[in-house]
């Protein structure tokens, strides 16, 4: 229980180093929980093939997850509470979605793969800042560019690949069928840069984990040896995703 305390108290310290109160009933938190609430409704839409639906839910849970920020530091609306529920939101969303659309095989597996690791990446990073009483290293830039572009990619893919959109839309028209390409191409590339900076956020928030821990050098090797081996397991299991289908029929159903 003394421990419990402890990590609880230190929690609520690093929360309140930016000024941030213990308001509740504030605009950016309702904000927030209606993003939350829009998470098992997206995944139903996507489920059920709802894809138009689910595109709109998802699109204006991206925007609202700019106002949220932008409101509460415009008018000195930062809480504890929506600095825990922001990011619980963006990854909520973030990881049901991968689930979703790799469900309907509209994305590779892989995708979701590389997303796990990352986020295991950032729990024990987290844990070890916790129990040695450090301060937690706050959200940058460059993870927000990077869920921005996540969150914004995946209603495209879905918009862009979903038979029953493009089947209302086109009804057999060529060009309208180039365009939806055009579009799922474009969601492909924001789908894999906002992997690639998200990544790069998490590998930036661990170097400055280290720091904060002030490790020996014994340690910072084995945390670097750490990142390597996920950044290895990864391309494994990327290359086994990829590889093995492809041989396996080749072998075997030529």
């Amino acid at each position: 229980m003394t421990i419990v305390k402890n990590i609880s108290s230190h929690v609520s310290s690093t929360l309140n180093k930016d000024g941030a109160t213990n308001k509740i009933l504030t605009v950016p938190n309702f904000i927030s929980f209606v993003r939350v609430l829009l998470v098992p409704a997206s995944a139903w839409c996507i489920g059920v093939r709802r894809d138009e639906m689910a595109v709109v839910l998802v699109i204006f849970s991206s925007i609202s997850d700019f106002f949220d920020g932008f409101l509460a530091r415009r008018y000195s609306q930062v809480t504890k509470v929506g600095k825990i529920l922001d990011p619980i939101a963006d990854r909520l969303f973030i990881f049901v979605l991968l689930i979703m659309l790799v469900s309907r095989r509209l994305i590779p597996s892989w995708i979701l793969v590389a997303m796990f690791l990352r986020e295991a990446l950032l729990f024990f990073q987290y844990s070890a800042l916790i129990l040695n009483k450090r301060s937690v290293i706050p959200v940058n830039i460059v993870g927000k560019v990077g869920a921005a572009n996540l969150l914004f990619s995946m209603p495209l893919i879905l918009f862009s690949k979903s038979s029953v959109i493009l089947n209302d839309a086109c009804r057999g028209s060529s060009t309208c069928s180039t365009t939806f390409l055009v579009l799922e191409n474009i969601a492909w590339y924001m789908l894999v840069i906002g992997l690639l900076i998200y990544w790069l956020a998490g590998i930036l928030y661990t170097v400055k984990a280290v720091r904060e821990l002030k490790v020996c050098r014994q340690t910072r090797l084995l945390i670097i040896a750490a990142l390597v081996s996920a950044v290895v397991a990864f391309t494994l299991v990327f290359l086994v995703l990829k590889f093995v289908p492809m041989l396996f029929d080749t072998f075997f159903f030529v």
